[in-house]
């Protein structure tokens, strides 16, 4: 599922978060985004990891989890179009929650 330019542009124009922006602002975003895939088991990151990218699931399932204590939780589940990683948006020097996912997944990232 490598995307071209024209690709994020639409599935950019899809995204709540994005939805006041005009043509220009989204080609714009969309050549900041870069396309990434993981495989099933493949970390994402890890709770406690530094807060250095915004998420946008572009295809696959995702659970956010948190670790408290010794005992693992999951605190919800992530389908396509869905954001994460925000942490980095609030100047969180880091995760506050993981990122596991049970299948392949494509996912856009921006610094």
């Amino acid at each position: 599922m490598p995307e071209d330019r024209e690709d994020k542009i639409e599935f950019l124009k899809k995204i709540f978060l994005f939805a006041g922006l005009d043509d220009d602002q989204i080609g714009r975003l969309a050549d900041e985004f870069e396309v990434l895939s993981f495989i099933k088991g493949e970390p994402i990151y890890y709770q406690g990891d530094p807060a250095v990218y915004f998420y946008l699931l572009r295809d696959g399932r995702i659970r956010r989890t948190t670790i408290r204590g010794p005992h693992l939780f999951d605190v919800d589940m992530l389908l396509p179009g869905d954001y994460f990683g925000e942490d980095m948006l609030f100047n969180r020097p880091h995760r506050e929650k993981a990122i596991a996912q049970d299948e392949h997944v494509w996912v856009l990232r921006v610094r």
